[in-house]
């Protein structure tokens, strides 16, 4: 403020700038687990025993529910019979095989006959590792049957109901179980647009829950 006095110096009123106060945004937020998996099944079954429930706490590994697999058990059972033939064909082309090359060393046989021998030992052994694979394949399915926590955490959500059929490979089916990790937290704040500018690193912030006040 500026003022003048007759036959005075002008008198100047001095204000002395200082630090606003700082803006205070109260939003809403979301706080989320870090990790949160969706457990479903990868082979198809009855649910036969189920182990954990809404709320339990789970270890990485531990069993969550078996399934009864009746149709992947009788392929299994059928794939490992294949391979016992397939092996049983494979040592019988071999001898035969090494007697047509002994024959025809000795000239009593054409090389076309040896090359026939040769060529049906070849077939029978890619069909022993076609059986091989396939009885691996059925033996990994059958593993599925046991259904385990990928992680350790909470188990968040179960729908796996005594004698309910489970199909693998359903996207839209709902997951036997939901497992979060809460060992670790992430919260998420949606910001306006309008207000984004006031938001900078190093800022200061606080939660208030209501479940939890104080």
């Amino acid at each position: 403020m500026l003022g003048e006095r007759k036959g005075t110096r002008p008198i100047v009123a001095v204000v002395l700038p200082k630090r606003a106060d700082e803006t205070v945004l109260t939003l809403p937020g979301t706080i989320a687990a870090r990790n949160e998996a969706a457990i479903n099944a990868r082979t198809s079954g009855y649910v036969a025993r189920w182990y954990a429930d809404i709320g339990d706490t789970v270890r990485a590994g531990q069993t969550l529910a078996v399934l009864d697999t009746p149709e992947v058990a009788q392929q299994l059972a059928q794939a490992k019979a294949d391979l016992q033939l397939a092996v049983a064909n494979r040592a019988l082309a071999a001898t035969t095989a090494e007697r047509w090359t002994a024959l025809r060393a000795k000239d009593a046989v054409s090389q076309q006959e040896t090359d026939e021998k040769q060529g049906r030992l070849a077939a029978a052994s890619a069909s022993v590792n076609s059986a091989r694979a396939n009885v691996s394949r059925l033996a990994t399915l059958a593993n599925y049957a046991r259904i385990r926590a990928p992680f350790s955490g909470v188990v968040t959500s179960r729908s796996a109901q005594l004698g309910a059929l489970v199909s693998a490979g359903n996207p839209a089916g709902q997951p036997l179980f939901t497992i979060a990790d809460v060992s670790s937290l992430r919260v998420y704040v949606r910001v306006p647009q309008s207000l984004a500018g006031q938001i900078t690193r190093g800022a200061k912030a606080t939660l208030s829950l209501p479940e939890y006040p104080g």
